[in-house]
């Protein structure tokens, strides 16, 4: 097992329509398709989605914490 895969310790579970289940579909085979790469799964593509929204959580944090020190 990859590095990676041993730091994933819990499974969620998100109901989505079909339609959305399908745009989210179109969204990564185009954006594969502009890249000129293989498109991701939709579990790839989730996991990645969420962690970029909690490194903006934690770096907006982080500015928050530090304009807060200057003043």
């Amino acid at each position: 097992m990859s590095k990676h895969k041993d730091n994933l310790t819990e499974r969620i579970q998100v109901l989505l329509s079909k339609e959305d289940v399908s745009e989210l579909h179109v969204m990564i085979c185009e954006t594969a398709i502009h890249e000129n790469k293989k498109p991701e799964t939709l579990s790839k593509y989730l996991r990645t989605k969420i962690k970029e929204i909690i490194e903006d959580y934690k770096n907006k944090n982080k500015l928050c914490r530090i304009l807060t020190n200057r003043i």
